[in-house]
Order: C-alpha cells, then sequence, then structure tokens
C-alpha cells in the first residue's frame, strides 16, 4: 500500500488492489488480510494521504437551468431575441430537467406524439432504454405558476416560435441542429 501511496496512485487503485489481494488470500484458504490490524491502520493512513479522485457527474438541477436562463436573458434581453438554435436547446434542458426524460428519448418524440391540454402536455415516448415491453410511455409536463419558468408555458412558446402550430404531425419536436 505504501509504494503504491508513494507512486501516487489514488485511493480507489489501492483498495481495489486490497480487495483483489484478499480475494486470492481467501481462495487460497489464507486469512483475509483486510481483517488484519496492521493493514487496516496502513488503510486508514493511506486514505489521508493518497488523493480521491470522483468521476461522477454533476446533478443538473434548478440552479443550472436558472442560470442558463439568467444567462439567456442577460445575452439576449428577451425570450423572443434568443436565436432558434440556442431557444431549441435550452427547452431541450428543462423538458429533459422537467420530464426526467432521456436525450435519446426526447430527441425521437414529434409533434403527433403531444397532446395539448390546458393544463398540461401529455407527450409520448414511443420507445426507450428502460420500456423493455416496447409500449410506449406517456410523459407530463404540467403547469406551474410558482415556478420561475413555467415549463407548460416555455413549450407553448417553443411551439409558437418555431413555428410547430400548422405542421405536419410527423416533424420532430426538438429537431436536430443543422
Amino acid at each position: 500500500m505504501l509504494y503504491l501511496a508513494q507512486k501516487g496512485r489514488t485511493f480507489g487503485v489501492i483498495e481495489s488492489s486490497l480487495h483483489a489481494l484478499s480475494f486470492v488470500y481467501r481462495f487460497f484458504l489464507m486469512p483475509n488480510i483486510l481483517e488484519d490490524k496492521s493493514v487496516a491502520d496502513t488503510k486508514k493512513f493511506v486514505e489521508k494521504v493518497c488523493p480521491h479522485v470522483q468521476n461522477k457527474k454533476l446533478p443538473f438541477g434548478s440552479a443550472e437551468v436558472r442560470a442558463i436562463f439568467d444567462h439567456l436573458l442577460k445575452k439576449f434581453g428577451s425570450l423572443e431575441k434568443v436565436p432558434a438554435a440556442e431557444f431549441r436547446t435550452f427547452c431541450l434542458a428543462v423538458f429533459q430537467h422537467k420530464s426526467f426524460c432521456r436525450f435519446s428519448d426526447a430527441s425521437t418524440i414529434k409533434i403527433s406524439d403531444i397532446l395539448f391540454e390546458t393544463d398540461y402536455f401529455k407527450i409520448r415516448i414511443s420507445r426507450s432504454k428502460t420500456d423493455q415491453g416496447g409500449r410506449g410511455e406517456w410523459v407530463f409536463v404540467p403547469k406551474n405558476p410558482h415556478g420561475f419558468l413555467d415549463p407548460h408555458m416555455l413549450l407553448c412558446v417553443y411551439l409558437h416560435k418555431m413555428g410547430f402550430d400548422n405542421c405536419p404531425g410527423e416533424v420532430y419536436l426538438f429537431p436536430a441542429l443543422a
């Protein structure tokens, strides 16, 4: 452990090495080295001195959506002046955040998959990674009058701004950027 620590290995690498060595010991019916006091003490020491690396992605939450919205308003002054490509990307991010929908699912939604109600949108996801039966799923985008940015209203503005008011149903809701 100390040799690996001196070589600059992360604690995760050292811990994985210990578990692998422990497996080999137990395979040959030898005592578990992880239960040895000197190994445990050395492991505690190494944990304190070795770098820790986390490869976890940071969450995309309301604070990030708000930061993007504020940036767009600062840059363009109002939503009406935001270019179509940037507005589409922002609306896609809000849609994914509010519906917990993956990009691969959201990119296949067509206008014909949207049912408009007064207080919400009902959107059919025809196929998704988690839909093992292939029956499709429904996603709801509700009206939220208390939110800083109502996703229902934003989707209405998006449909109008992108010219989807009177278009054929086979057009994608979030078309690819050209």
